[in-house]
């Protein structure tokens, strides 16, 4: 995309026992509430030397821990995705870019609005992102 360039971003980041950060990931209701979009969130932790908008995907898309699950939360996301490109520009919005679709079966309005919040709201907790563009090879989801 024109303006987009590769993810570097500068970090403060403490370094401890482990190089590890901090982040949420974002999970629905069981059923899914009649908004189809609100969203829960989850704490995870990633590595903070490697690329966290990738990391943070795929922390999403390794869906909930047992515990969330009895809980009663759960994704609309399936395992199997493929990134195939991640960039945010000089005004803020991140455009990620899957290789196929990744709301599971059946897929409905519904689950799909799911779907884009679930990413969203994961991908805007960083504070260089102010918007998200969500694209399955290069088109609009």
């Amino acid at each position: 995309q024109p303006g987009a360039q590769p993810e570097a971003i500068l970090r403060k980041v403490v370094f401890g026992k482990s190089n590890m950060l901090g982040i949420k990931i974002y999970t629905v209701t069981q059923p899914l509430d009649s908004s189809c979009s609100a969203v829960v969130a989850q704490a995870r932790s990633i590595s903070a030397t490697a690329a966290v908008y990738q990391s943070a995907i795929s922390a999403l898309f390794s869906g909930t821990t047992p515990s969330e699950k009895v809980a009663g939360y759960g994704t609309v996301l399936t395992e199997k995705f493929f990134v195939k490109s991640i960039a945010v520009d000089s005004n803020g919005l991140l455009t990620i870019d899957f290789s196929a679709p990744f709301v599971v079966s059946p897929v409905t309005s519904c689950r799909t609005s799911a779907a884009k919040a679930q990413i969203t709201k994961t991908l805007e907790q960083f504070p260089e992102v102010r918007a998200v563009n969500i694209t399955i090879k290069g088109k609009p989801l």
